[in-house]
């Protein structure tokens, strides 16, 4: 018998822990096609308000990471584009640690940037 998904709302910030803690344990599968360790592209330390580029991805493009073909490049582009929209917005990019994904590349540190400018980048 299949079991069913949790859905979690997360602009509720109990319902968003609760998804921290279930991604750091499980895979998530992505319409059943792909599988994900969520937790490898999350970031430590991110301020609220903030996200790097995976973990935004992660959290609400999950299906984008597949094409990635395990390579960092991938993002190079939306991270310079959402650098140069924050300093244009008054804000600063924040680093951060990297996530597990890349620092298994040797990449240890990102930016993260405000989530409004990380959806208008990616809901183009």
């Amino acid at each position: 018998m299949p079991t069913q998904a949790t859905t979690y709302n997360l602009d509720n910030m109990e319902d968003l822990l609760a998804w921290y803690q279930d991604a750091a344990d499980d895979q998530m599968t992505v319409e059943g096609i792909v599988p994900i360790r969520v937790a490898d592209y999350l970031s430590p330390y991110v301020p609220l308000g903030y996200d790097s580029v995976l973990g935004w991805l992660v959290k609400n493009d999950p299906l984008a990471l597949s094409m990635l073909d395990e390579t960092p490049d991938a993002t190079v582009a939306d991270g310079w584009w959402c650098c140069h929209r924050t300093k244009r917005l008054g804000m600063k990019p924040v680093k951060v640690p990297a996530p597990a994904f890349l620092v298994r590349m040797g990449i240890f540190q990102v930016n993260t940037y405000p989530v409004e400018v990380l959806a208008e980048r990616f809901r183009h």
